[in-house]
């Protein structure tokens, strides 16, 4: 699935699943909106006293068997909304599926579940979007986005399941991830990278080549000896960065490309133009700053955290069977 990039570095809003974006959001109906969340929030398993989509099995991930309807509501939008090929779209929803199984795996685990007012709360979340829209739209949105009613309201509740999960094991009173504040300090010390970047963003559809000759053009000016910050407001300033202090983040958190051009650099340097779906982007590594780790440290002990989550989901993805009907 595409990365839905949010414009702020806001952690409580990080989407807890994806990457964070730089890129501001296009605006959208309520359901569109909704929707679009789902595609980047979604699990494949059974919710308690939820009925699970139709259709044939045509994969079983671990204990869960995954219908027709769930593979192609990912497997089509692939293909439709992000321009995939056949081969990488079916690449694609087998990746989403194996990883909601195995966000439903960690639920069991755990015992975490929806309650009968959290699955209601849901559904009138749904029934109140659906009065916003008329049935009419509502159902003709659901149907391009190939969903019935039973998928989106399945899906929504399996999106809460996730972020109570998400919660349970990052809340320190679990007992599950036991970390002080000094293992936190260190762990930002070693494994967080401080950036300040120009941002050339490319919307679907937009000219790549045009957005590539003005990232060039940042860079030369740049590489004149010109000031970062003069030349990010004229060609591309990231608006939702700290004017001074930049972003901070964690492996993870961005698209490898910008990731890894990031960690290659030295406080100081300046990278090349770096391509990534949201366009193109010239990194200058800045050194941290501690009165800024101090001042913000409970939003990067909520990145860290958030990371260890990650982590955690990524080796029961590892042990996961996945077996294709």
């Amino acid at each position: 699935m595409s990365r839905i990039w949010d414009n702020g570095f806001d952690a409580g809003g990080m989407k807890p699943a994806k990457k964070q974006s730089f890129a501001a959001l296009r605006p959208v109906s309520a359901l569109a909106l909704a929707l679009l969340c789902l595609l980047a929030f979604i699990s494949c398993g059974t919710v308690q006293g939820t009925e699970r989509p139709g259709g044939k099995t045509v994969m079983t991930v671990g204990e869960y068997d995954i219908g027709e309807e769930e593979y192609n509501y990912y497997y089509l939008n692939s293909m439709e909304n992000d321009g995939m090929t056949d081969a990488e779209a079916k690449e694609a929803a087998k990746a989403e599926i194996v990883r909601r199984a195995a966000v439903l795996t960690m639920a069991k685990k755990y015992g975490i579940e929806l309650s009968k007012e959290e699955r209601d709360a849901v559904k009138a979340e749904m029934e109140a979007v659906e009065e916003q829209l008329t049935k009419q739209v509502f159902e003709e949105q659901l149907e391009s986005y190939h969903m019935t009613r039973g998928l989106y309201l399945y899906l929504s509740q399996t999106a809460k399941l996730e972020q109570l999960l998400r919660e349970y094991v990052m809340d320190e009173r679990s007992g599950v991830l036991r970390y002080d504040d000094k293992a936190v300090l260190n762990d930002i010390h070693e494994n967080f990278i401080a950036v300040r970047q120009i941002l050339i963003p490319v919307e679907s559809g937009d000219d790549r080549s045009a957005a590539r000759e003005k990232a060039d053009e940042a860079l030369s000016a740049l590489r004149a000896g010109g000031d970062f910050g003069e030349i990010a407001e004229k060609y591309g300033k990231d608006e939702a960065a700290d004017p001074v202090y930049g972003r901070y983040f964690t492996h993870g958190m961005y698209p490898a490309e910008f990731e890894k051009e990031a960690a290659a650099l030295r406080p100081g340097e300046i990278s090349g133009v770096v391509e990534t779906d949201v366009g193109y982007h010239v990194i200058m590594r800045i050194p941290q700053d501690e009165g800024y780790i101090d001042k913000n440290f409970e939003q990067l002990r909520y990145l860290f955290l958030n990371r260890c989550f990650n982590e955690m989901l990524d080796e029961v993805i590892s042990g996961l069977e996945v077996v294709e009907k």
